[in-house]
């Protein structure tokens, strides 16, 4: 089920990147991750963490996720 939902939450991350024009360095900054991983994760390599697919779901929509943070507070 991780997987689908990794896969569909990463599909809807690197959509709205484009639309935003935002590069895969910045979107690790704003998630809190390597740029590997994000690179990991665009070629399928690996699967998104439960934590790293509500990172992603909450920014594209809309909520504020900045450098690794949520709602302005460290994530955990």
């Amino acid at each position: 089920m991780r997987k689908v939902m990794g896969a569909e939450a990463v599909a809807r991350l690197f959509s709205w990147a484009r639309a935003h024009q935002l590069p895969q360095a910045r979107l690790a900054v704003m998630l809190g991750v390597s740029e590997s991983l994000i690179s990991y994760w665009r070629s399928g390599k690996r699967v998104p963490s439960e934590a790293a697919i509500q990172r992603i779901l909450s920014l594209v929509e809309g909520e504020e996720v900045k450098d690794g943070k949520e709602n302005g507070k460290a994530r955990q």
